[in-house]
């Protein structure tokens, strides 16, 4: 017998299958083989049909659309979560890449920024998710340096889906998560190696700038001229030079 998840509560571990010939069938948690956690609303089962004095019970239950056909409902926006799985999600397609969100004003906007990222892999969802901070520091506005936090999360980018008949996405779709991510860090990594050339040949630039003209001092105005050379030379690359694809780790 086959038929169609009316409802479903994970929590309770029990719902009831709409079957094929009209009858409606207890479904217990217990009863399904391949897993509940598997189950949700509008899915499809097979299942050897019982009757009790209580009812209609489904027995030895199947997913009816275990195979490569099988459909997916997706979620509308990025999930997350700490742990490897997201609770009530099937993870079609997982990755080891890491994706990294960054933000000086508050965690909140690190996670954004990290599900932000993910999204634009097209994944919709992050696992192992952790949060972690560092020191960030630029020049004052009077004499000194101040340094500031740097609020971090990463995880790990996924494809997420619940089996359904009427489901929107297959398998096939759901998958290539892990090329896309391939793909894009090898152009980030050329934007990367663009914008440093283009970094190092203006400071550069100005050192050789510098070293002509403290030619033509002498002594201690000459090595001044050098040394604040130098320091321009260094503060511009650092303005110039971009790193494109830090937030994107390979395994």
């Amino acid at each position: 017998m086959e038929g169609t998840v009316s409802s479903f509560l994970p929590g309770k571990g029990y719902g009831f299958i709409q079957g094929d010939d009209g009858r409606s069938y207890f479904l217990h948690g217990a009863d399904v083989l391949d897993g509940a956690a598997k189950i949700t609303d509008g899915q499809r089962l097979s299942f050897d049909a019982s009757a009790t004095p209580k009812g209609y019970r489904a027995r030895r239950v199947r997913l009816a659309d275990a195979s490569g056909h099988a459909t997916f409902q997706v979620p509308t926006q990025v999930l997350h979560s700490r742990d490897p799985q997201v609770r009530g999600w099937e993870t079609v397609e997982a990755t080891l890449w890491t994706v990294i969100g960054s933000s000086r004003q508050s965690p909140d906007d690190a996670r954004a920024d990290m599900l932000a990222k993910a999204r634009r892999l097209g994944a919709n969802g992050v696992v192992l998710v952790q949060y972690f901070k560092t020191r960030g520091s630029e020049p004052g506005t009077g004499k000194g340096t101040h340094y500031f936090t740097i609020h971090h999360h990463r995880g790990q980018v996924v494809m997420l889906g619940r089996r359904s008949a009427t489901g929107t996405m297959t398998t096939d779709q759901m998958q290539g998560l892990a090329n896309r991510a391939a793909q894009l860090k090898r152009e980030l990594e050329q934007a990367t190696a663009r914008s440093r050339k283009s970094a190092g040949m203006a400071a550069a630039i100005v050192v050789l700038i510098s070293l002509a003209a403290a030619a033509g001092l002498q002594n201690f105005p000459g090595l001044i001229g050098v040394v604040f050379g130098l320091v321009l030379a260094a503060i511009l690359y650092n303005t110039i030079a971009t790193d494109h694809d830090g937030w994107l780790v390979r395994p």
